[in-house]
């Protein structure tokens, strides 16, 4: 959903640097014009329904998507999704 606050690709590579504890090797490309900018989740609305809560963190929460990208079952099902979109 997002935790209403921007986080930057800088700031989300650092994160993953520091999950990893090392640098990654980052491979850049010339910017596309129809890349997003910036992007920000407003959740007020979400608040109004459900009252003030406890988010997860940005740093939890890369690290739970990334402990779930490494469960085998899971890595199987994206490589087969990957293949069938990209041909």
């Amino acid at each position: 959903i997002g935790g209403g606050n921007p986080v930057s690709i800088l700031q989300l590579i650092n994160i993953m640097e520091n999950i990893f504890g090392g640098k990654l090797k980052i491979n850049r490309l010339t910017e596309n014009r129809q890349d997003m900018i910036r992007t920000h989740a407003d959740t007020s609305y979400l608040t109004s329904l459900i009252g003030t809560s406890k988010f997860t963190s940005i740093e939890t929460g890369v690290e739970n998507f990334l402990n779930w990208c490494s469960i085998p079952y899971i890595v199987n099902n994206l490589r087969k999704w990957s293949e069938s979109v990209n041909g």
